[in-house]
């Protein structure tokens, strides 16, 4: 009886050990799995953060490039006053290298709202000898602002001396009352 006591006993303790007790080896395991989806997430993370990092970085290049290149865009003027500027420039030039200003006139302007500026193009006439033409073009590009050449058209004067006809755009950022309208 001592002996059917003590097997009943035993059996009762093994089934609560069993039933009650968590398994140490299945409370390990979700314990391994648990340090194992934190270390990824702080892996996660700590990737993130360095291409934060790098994005920050990027960014601030960007904005000094931004704010170099903003110098080369009219931004203070009226277009009018861009216009005048550049057209006294290429005079100007034509003169220095002794050739032959013919005239400019203006184009209506393009306006790109969603990029914020307008674009002013303008058609010009110069006559000269090739290597006067090639120093004016060369000069024409020491111009503090963007100049940018969209159609160039060349014919024949006289001997020796060629017609340039151009159209070249200015560009200007547009001002809250110009992105109105």
């Amino acid at each position: 009886m001592k002996k059917d006591k003590s097997l009943f006993f035993l059996l009762i303790s093994i089934f609560i050990y069993v039933y009650f007790i968590p398994p140490y080896e299945e409370k390990i395991s979700q314990l391994k799995d648990e340090i194992k989806y934190l270390t990824l997430k702080i892996e996660k993370e700590r990737t993130i953060l360095q291409k934060k990092d790098e994005i920050l970085k990027k960014v601030e290049k960007t904005l000094k490039i931004a704010k170099k290149n903003e110098k080369l865009i009219y931004a203070d003027k009226n277009d009018s006053e861009i216009q005048s500027e550049i057209q006294n420039f290429l005079k100007k030039e034509a003169s220095s290298v002794e050739a032959d200003f013919l005239g400019a006139s203006w184009e209506e302007p393009l306006v790109y709202e969603k990029f914020g500026y307008k674009e002013l193009p303008m058609m010009v006439s110069v006559k000269g000898t090739p290597p006067i033409m090639g120093k004016f073009f060369a000069n024409m590009f020491s111009f503090d602002k963007i100049i940018n050449i969209k159609s160039l058209e060349i014919g024949k004067t006289r001997p020796y001396s060629v017609l340039f006809a151009f159209k070249i755009s200015s560009y200007k950022l547009l001002t809250e009352k110009e992105n109105k309208k």
